[in-house]
């Protein structure tokens, strides 16, 4: 009993010989993503629907911080300067309101070559084009995302519509789902560039608990959002159930991103298998601990000298627990 006590002082009020609190290494910019949406082609004779479609794609996408849409305006400009032949109607006229112009049809999507031309001219990262189907009673939607740096469609979402569904609230849906798609691309830097915040005192953490608490309400399992509350609750010292809380599910989501998670954490100069272990220990569940600690220890750069030789003193306290047990028999 003497040896776990001892054990359990070393591992918890001994202070560390490197700093565990956050330590932003580098800076963590980004650049809000450059996407160009393209008027949906529409098929069937209900234009105006494909035309709610488009506004509402880029009503969303706008309505964030880390997208920047090229607007709608620009994007015909160059479209008609570079292929004409793509129009009904030269696009003289504009409408007001954010909807492509009144009368100006585009024919069929563009093709790899002319979403490459585009992008160039734009400085556009993304391509968003897709297609509005109407037959009868049957409704469907399909969007593309064209990547500029790959040449290729890297992300296509489709929906049927249901007879309650309006087009309206699908082109929403749809919206909200291409947003989690930018906003997982670029989620390592903006939740990166709280922890900077918080780290310079420029915020609170409660501040930055709250725009983390904020994110993962619209970007449910979001390995970066659940990493940046593990370091924010490690560096609070909350307690080990907040930490095990959070914790437990970044551990199930461990595997995505790897190259991305190597620099986000080496950034805060912390190990996340070392603090959800240590949380496991400090409830006593030594064999939650051992879990992590083997995952930990096979996983570059994560199995440091500093988690090797806690994970020698949990498996220690798992001995001799082992041996209390057979003696009280």
């Amino acid at each position: 009993m003497n040896k776990v006590i001892i054990i359990l002082f070393t591992l918890l009020f001994i202070k560390p010989v490197y700093s565990e609190s956050v330590v932003i290494k580098k800076s963590a910019p980004y650049d809000p993503v450059r996407v160009t949406v393209l008027p949906i082609k529409y098929f069937g004779s209900k234009r105006d629907e494909a035309l709610i479609v488009t506004d509402q794609l880029i009503r969303t996408l706008s309505s964030t911080t880390f997208i920047k849409v090229i607007p709608l305006k620009t994007t015909i400009e160059t479209l008609w300067e570079y292929f004409p032949d793509q129009f009904s109607v030269k696009p003289d006229k504009y409408s007001p309101t954010k909807k492509p112009p009144e009368g100006i049809e585009l024919f069929g999507q563009l093709t790899p070559v002319q979403k490459e031309v585009l992008s160039t001219h734009l400085s556009s990262e993304y391509i968003i084009d897709g297609t509005y189907v109407k037959e009868d009673n049957a409704r469907f939607l399909a969007i593309d995302i064209y990547s500029e740096k790959d040449r290729c469609i890297k992300k296509s979402f489709s929906k049927k519509l249901t007879s309650d569904e309006t087009v309206f609230e699908s082109a929403m849906m749809l919206g909200k789902e291409v947003t989690k798609y930018f906003f997982d691309i670029l989620s390592d830097d903006i939740v990166l560039k709280i922890l900077q915040a918080r780290s310079a005192e420029k915020i609170s953490l409660d501040d930055a608990i709250l725009r983390l608490d904020e994110l993962e309400t619209s970007y449910r399992e979001n390995i970066f959002v659940l990493s940046g509350k593990l370091v924010l609750y490690h560096d609070s010292q909350a307690s080990p159930d907040k930490i095990i809380s959070v914790g437990e599910r970044w551990f199930a989501l461990r595997n995505r991103h790897p190259s991305k998670q190597i620099r986000f954490f080496q950034s805060t100069d912390l190990n996340p298998y070392l603090i959800l272990a240590k949380a496991y220990m400090k409830k006593q569940r030594y064999h939650d601990a051992k879990r992590v600690f083997n995952q930990g220890n096979k996983t570059f750069p994560f199995n440091t000298e500093r988690l090797k030789k806690t994970f020698g003193l949990c498996l220690e306290l798992i001995e001799e627990n082992n041996l209390q047990s057979r003696e009280s028999d």
